[in-house]
């Protein structure tokens, strides 16, 4: 079974979190702290749920409003380069009919996996003449 690991951005080191956790008084407060702490030192969101007792559905909820959403202009793919790829994972998939979303979480990893040995593909979709470059190609 896969377990699925999510990206926690946040202002906080896990040791911060750990004392805003350890710290707080209000219940409800120290639970959320406790969830994006577990979640920043790695665990996964199966695992907190089973831990904290909160469903995977309220924790997504929860991670949505502590994560720092920062919107960009429409229509402006060198701020977005990744826009310019969901074509190539979207073709991934028009040919499959996943039964599960673990079915299709697995088809788009290999997915992914193959577009990662294409890196002229990639490059030519997301890198512009002004960037510097970092890596030869």
């Amino acid at each position: 079974m896969h377990l699925k690991r999510i990206a926690i951005v946040n202002h906080m080191s896990t040791e911060e979190l750990l004392v805003r956790y350890r710290q707080t008084t209000q219940a409800t407060e120290r639970s959320h702290y406790q969830i994006i702490w577990l979640l920043a030192t790695g665990k996964t969101v199966n695992e907190v749920a089973q831990v904290t007792g909160y469903t995977r559905i309220w924790i997504y909820q929860l991670i949505k409003r502590y994560n720092q959403i920062i919107y960009l202009p429409a229509y402006s793919p060198e701020l977005q380069p990744a826009e310019r790829l969901w074509p190539l994972a979207n073709e991934i998939v028009a040919n499959h009919s996943p039964s599960s979303l673990d079915e299709l979480e697995a088809l788009l990893v290999l997915g992914c996996q193959e577009l990662m040995k294409q890196h002229n593909l990639i490059s030519g979709l997301t890198c512009y003449h002004w960037w510097p470059r970092t890596r030869e190609a």
